[in-house]
């Protein structure tokens, strides 16, 4: 995966690319960045034009004085794809990457020729409605544990990432450490970074096929059997993949399994 710099929507984004073949687009969770995807991307580029960015506010793309709602996140991703794919491109997105990656379906199905979720925050079944304020204020308090790890170097980042999680690659811990590094602190200020309460009307508008890729609750999966099955009530062409021994980072505690239940989903895609 090579490093590229491209500028659109006003921001300098930074995105990595490797392989040839139907493009493949990758949308990392909240505090990550393209590197995240380390082994997971390298397998795909394999047989994908794999292209993995930066979300704004985070690696080493721009960091703007505003425009963190989850249409400017869709916007930057739609830019990225009209750019560079030869056609409608397979998106895959973990956490907040798969709520941008729904509402990218959602909102430009030209674009998306299939949608691959891996534990999304698909949790609850009803939308919320909060005020800026209590969104503010929600947001604020759930970034707290990144304001903890303020002062420590990448070698105490990522040490402490191996202690948390010992079944992650040497290499998986380096992109964590270097990733908390990087990510700017606007994201988490007034007016930053969306959480978007609403996910499930975006859910009704997909019409691509859809993997909704989950793991163990007790190991922090967010998504449940049950919550993959409303998924499933709301997205008419969803089908749901558990692996086991996985919590949230499904890609990082079983990449091998994580990157066959991706090609299994995309081979059927033919069909």
């Amino acid at each position: 995966m090579i490093q590229h710099f491209v500028q659109l929507n006003g921001l300098r984004l930074h995105y990595m690319r490797g392989g040839s073949g139907p493009t493949l687009l990758l949308l990392h969770g909240v505090t990550d960045h393209a590197a995240y995807w380390g082994w997971t991307a390298r397998q795909l580029a394999q047989n994908f034009d794999v292209i993995a960015i930066d979300q704004r506010g985070h690696g080493l793309s721009d960091s703007p004085p505003s425009g963190y709602r989850l249409t400017d996140y869709v916007a930057d991703a739609s830019a990225v794809l009209l750019k560079f794919a030869t056609g409608p491109a397979i998106v895959v997105g973990h956490s907040f990457g798969g709520w941008v990656g729904n509402r990218l379906a959602a909102q430009h199905p030209e674009l998306v020729r299939a949608l691959i979720l891996e534990d999304p925050p698909f949790a609850g079944q009803t939308p919320r409605v909060v005020t800026a304020e209590e969104a503010d204020a929600g947001r604020y308090a759930w970034f707290a544990w990144l304001r903890d790890l303020a002062g420590l170097t990448r070698e105490q980042l990522a040490a402490k990432c191996a202690v948390d999680n010992p079944g992650w690659s040497e290499e998986d811990c380096d992109h964590w450490a270097t990733s908390k590094l990087q990510v700017r602190a606007r994201i988490y200020a007034v007016d930053g970074i969306e959480f978007d309460t609403h996910w499930q009307e975006a859910a009704t508008r997909v019409i691509c096929p859809t993997s909704l890729i989950y793991g163990d609750g007790e190991r922090g999966s967010i998504v449940t059997a049950s919550s993959a099955a409303f998924a499933q009530t709301l997205i008419p062409a969803c089908q749901t993949a558990y692996i086991a021994g996985a919590g949230h980072a499904i890609h990082r505690d079983q990449p091998q399994a994580m990157v066959s239940a991706m090609h299994a989903f995309i081979a059927g895609l033919s069909h």
